[in-house]
C-alpha cells in the first residue's frame, strides 16, 4: 500500500518541544520575573504596574529577547541541517519537505508564544489579585512581542537556508542584522574624511535603519502619557510606533516563503559548507573582502595615521592589504581549505575596483566637490556652526529658512570661494597649527590664524536640496582681513550683516513686559580684593529703557560686532561683561496652557499674569557689551548700574591684569582691578 508523505508531523513537533526544553524554559522564566512575580513582589502602584510598566517592557525587555530568543529557537530546530546524519535521516522520513519546513517552523515559534501566552494568563492573575488590571496593554504586549519575534525567527530561519555550518547561522544573524548600520557608517566617515564638503547623505541612514530592525523598532517604539493639569498620568499609556511591528512581521513572513522556497532546493549533501547556495558563494567571498577593506583598512589607517601622510591613498594601500586578505579567508571558508592562493586572479579585479573607486573620489569625478547653485536656483538656506566671538548668544550663528537676497549672495559667494581655495585648504593649510597667536607689546595674546569652518544646505527653487558641510576645514587669516577677495575677508563680511547680526541675536521682536530679569556680569572688587564675578540687577522698571537703548546700538552698528579672531580690535573692543536678558515664554501643551516646571537659573520673579513661578519658561540671551555701544553704555550709567564698585573690563584690560596675577604669585590679594578697568584706562 503506498503511504502518503505528510505536510505536518505532530511526533516531530513534540520532540522538539521536549528536546529543546531549555531554550522556551529560560525564556519563560525571564519572562515570569519581569511581569507577574515582579508585580507580586514590588509595591507598584495600579496604573503603573499594568499600563506603564507592561508597555514599557515591550521596548526595554521584549525587542532584546525577540533578538536573541529567535536565534536560539532557529539554531535549535534547524541544528540537524548541519549534521551528516540527521540531514540524511531526516529527509528519509515520510514527510515532505514543505512538512518538515512546517513542523520545525511551528516549534521554533512555539518556544516563544507558548511561554508568551502563559505569561499574560498568569500577569493577568496578579493584576486580578493587586486590583491592578490592564487587559488592553496586556494584549498590547502579547501580540507586539509575538509579532517581533515572528520576524526574528523568519530571519533567523532564511539565515539557517544558506548555511550548513553550525556556526553559519549566528554567524549570519548577527552581521546580517547590523550590516547595513555598520556600512553606512564606515562610508560615511570615509567620504567624510576624504571629499571636501561632504555632510552625508540622509537617505543612506534612512535606508541603514529599515535594513536594521532591532534600531528601527527600539527608535520608534515608545510608551507615551497623557498630560493632564501638569502631570502624567500612567493609566493613559499607549505604545507608539506599533505599526512598524506590524510591518517587520508582514517582511517575515515574506522572508520564511523564501526559506521554503531556498529549503525546498537545498542540496543536502553541502552539510558542513559555511555557503549552501551557490549563486550566493561569490556573493559572501567578494562580500567579506569588501566589509574587510573597509572596515580593518580604516582602522589601520587611523592606528598609523600619526605616522604617515594624511589622504585617501594612505588609506587605499590599508584596504588593498586588508582586502586581499578578507578574500583568501573567504576563499578559505568556502573551500574548507587552506590552499587558496591559487584564486588570486579574483581577487586582482576588486583591488582594481577599490583603485578605481579611491582615483574617482580623489580627482572629484562627480563634481560634488566643485558645485556651488547659481543664485538663481536658490530659494532659500540655511547655515550654521560658523563660530565667532565674542562668547554670546551669537557665538554659534546658525539661521534657518533664509530668504533675504543678500544674506544669500553673501553665502554663495563664500561658498564659491571655499571651493576655489580646496586644493590648498585640503593640502597646504593642513600643515599648520590650530591657533597661530603672539603677545602684543600691551602683554596680551592675540590671534592670527586658526581654523573655523561653517555647514549650509540649499533648498533650491525645484524642492531639492544641496548640502555641504566645512568644519574646521577653513583657514582664517588675519592678514587677509584687508583682502576682499580672501575666504578671511568674506566670511567675516557674511558674519557682520547686519540682518545676519538681528537674526543670531533676536532681539528685534522682544518686548520689555516679556522680560522677568536682567543683569549685568561684574568683576566684583572689594578694599582691593579680587572677590570674583557678581551680577549687577537692573531693575523691572528699566527694563524698556535698556532695551530701546541696545536697539539704537544694533540699529547704528555700535553694538553686535563679530570676530572670527581674537585680533587687538575684538580684544581692545569688546567687554568681559555680559548684559543677561531672561524673558518669559508660555508653553502648550496638547492644546492647553499648562505651567511646566522651570528652566531659569535664577530667582527671578515671575510676571503678575503667573500664579506660581514653578510655571515659568525661560529663555535667556546673553549680549557681550562692547565698548562701542554707547546708547546702552550711557543707558546703564543712568540707572546706576555702573556705579562703583562696577567693573567694567575688555579682554584686553582683563588679560592685562591676569598677566599681574600671574607674576604676583597666582594670588589676587592686593589686585585691585579698578586699576585696569575700562572706565578709568578707556578715557
Amino acid at each position: 500500500m503506498r503511504s502518503e508523505r505528510s505536510w505536518f508531523n505532530p511526533t516531530l513537533f513534540r520532540k522538539n518541544l521536549t528536546r529543546f526544553w531549555p531554550v522556551w524554559g529560560l525564556y519563560l522564566t525571564i519572562w515570569l520575573f519581569v511581569l507577574p512575580i515582579t508585580l507580586v513582589l514590588d509595591n507598584y502602584t495600579a496604573d503603573r504596574f499594568a499600563c506603564r510598566y507592561v508597555l514599557e517592557s515591550v521596548q526595554e525587555i521584549g525587542l532584546p529577547m525577540a533578538v536573541v530568543f529567535a536565534l536560539l529557537a532557529a539554531v535549535a530546530v534547524w541544528s540537524y541541517l548541519c549534521n551528516h546524519r540527521s540531514v540524511y535521516m531526516m529527509h528519509t522520513l515520510a514527510i515532505r519537505r514543505e512538512g518538515l519546513f512546517l513542523t520545525n517552523f511551528l516549534s521554533g515559534m512555539a518556544f516563544m508564544v507558548g511561554p508568551n501566552i502563559i505569561v499574560f494568563v498568569l500577569t493577568l492573575l496578579a493584576e486580578l489579585l493587586s486590583g491592578a488590571v490592564d487587559v488592553g496593554a496586556l494584549l498590547v504586549w502579547l501580540v507586539s512581542v509575538s509579532l517581533m519575534e515572528l520576524f526574528f525567527f523568519c530571519f533567523a530561519t532564511f539565515c539557517a537556508m544558506f548555511t550548513g555550518h553550525i556556526l553559519g547561522l549566528p554567524g549570519f544573524y548577527a552581521i546580517l542584522n547590523g550590516l547595513a548600520a555598520g556600512l553606512v557608517v564606515l562610508i560615511d566617515f570615509t567620504l567624510s574624511s576624504f571629499v571636501f564638503g561632504y555632510s552625508g547623505v540622509d537617505g543612506l541612514y534612512r535606508v541603514a535603519e529599515w535594513l536594521t530592525p532591532a534600531w528601527k523598532m527600539g527608535d520608534r517604539l515608545e510608551v507615551r502619557r497623557e498630560m493632564v493639569n501638569g502631570e502624567y498620568l500612567d493609566s493613559t499609556a499607549w505604545l507608539a510606533g506599533t505599526g512598524y511591528i506590524f510591518v517587520y512581521a508582514a517582511l517575515g513572513l515574506i522572508l520564511a516563503g523564501l526559506a521554503l522556497a531556498l529549503y525546498r532546493h537545498r542540496h543536502m549533501e553541502r552539510v558542513g559548507d559555511v555557503v549552501t547556495v551557490t549563486w550566493m558563494r561569490p556573493v559572501f567571498q567578494y562580500g567579506v573582502a569588501f566589509c574587510s577593506a573597509l572596515a580593518f583598512g580604516t582602522l589601520l589607517y587611523e592606528i598609523f595615521r600619526g605616522t604617515l601622510p594624511d589622504g585617501a591613498w594612505t588609506l587605499l594601500v590599508f584596504m588593498l592589504l586588508c582586502g586581499a586578505v578578507g578574500y583568501f579567508v573567504a576563499r578559505m571558508l568556502l573551500e574548507k581549505s587552506f590552499r587558496v592562493f591559487g584564486y588570486w586572479k579574483g581577487c586582482v579585479p576588486f583591488l582594481a575596483v577599490l583603485v578605481l573607486l579611491t582615483a574617482a573620489v580623489e580627482m572629484d569625478v562627480t563634481g560634488y566637490e566643485r558645485y556651488v547653485p547659481q543664485e538663481s536656483e536658490v530659494a532659500k538656506i540655511q547655515i550654521s556652526s560658523l563660530y565667532t566671538r565674542p562668547h554670546d548668544e551669537a557665538e554659534y550663528l546658525g539661521m534657518a529658512d533664509v530668504t533675504d537676497p543678500e544674506i544669500i549672495r553673501a553665502v554663495l559667494d563664500l561658498h564659491q570661494t571655499t571651493v576655489a581655495n580646496r586644493d590648498f585648504l585640503e593640502n597646504e593649510a593642513n600643515t599648520g597649527g590650530w591657533n597661530f597667536g603672539e603677545e602684543t607689546v600691551a602683554g596680551y595674546y592675540i590671534q592670527n590664524r586658526m581654523y573655523s569652518g561653517f555647514s549650509v544646505t540649499y533648498t533650491l527653487t525645484d524642492g531639492k536640496t544641496v548640502a555641504r558641510e566645512y568644519n574646521n576645514a577653513l583657514l582664517i587669516d588675519a592678514a587677509d582681513l584687508e583682502d576682499p577677495a580672501s575666504l578671511t575677508y568674506k566670511m567675516d563680511a557674511l558674519v557682520n550683516l547686519p540682518q545676519v547680526v538681528e537674526k543670531a541675536y533676536g532681539l528685534s521682536d522682544e518686548k520689555a513686559e516679556d522680560v522677568i530679569g536682567m543683569s549685568l556680569s561684574n568683576y566684583f572688587v572689594d578694599e582691593g580684593n579680587y572677590l570674583g564675578v557678581r551680577d549687577v540687577e537692573v531693575s523691572k522698571d528699566a527694563y524698556e529703557k535698556v532695551l530701546n537703548a541696545l536697539a539704537a546700538d544694533f540699529a547704528e552698528g555700535n553694538i553686535g560686532r563679530r570676530y572670527l579672531l581674537d585680533t587687538a580690535e575684538r580684544m581692545e573692543n569688546c567687554f568681559v561683561n555680559d548684559l543677561e536678558i531672561v524673558f518669559y515664554r508660555e508653553r502648550e501643551t496638547l492644546g492647553q496652557k499648562v505651567q511646566p516646571y522651570e528652566y531659569y537659573y535664577t530667582s527671578y520673579v515671575a510676571p503678575a499674569s503667573i500664579e506660581s513661578p514653578r510655571g515659568v519658561v525661560t529663555e535667556r540671551i546673553t549680549v557681550t557689551l562692547q565698548t562701542s555701544s554707547r546708547h546702552t553704555l550711557a543707558a546703564l550709567n543712568e540707572l546706576g548700574v555702573l556705579e562703583e564698585p562696577v567693573n567694567l573690563l575688555t579682554q584686553a584690560q582683563n588679560a592685562q591684569a591676569e598677566g599681574k596675577w600671574e607674576t604676583s604669585g597666582m594670588d589676587w590679594n592686593n589686585i585691585d582691578l579698578r586699576e585696569f578697568a575700562w572706565d578709568i584706562l578707556g578715557e
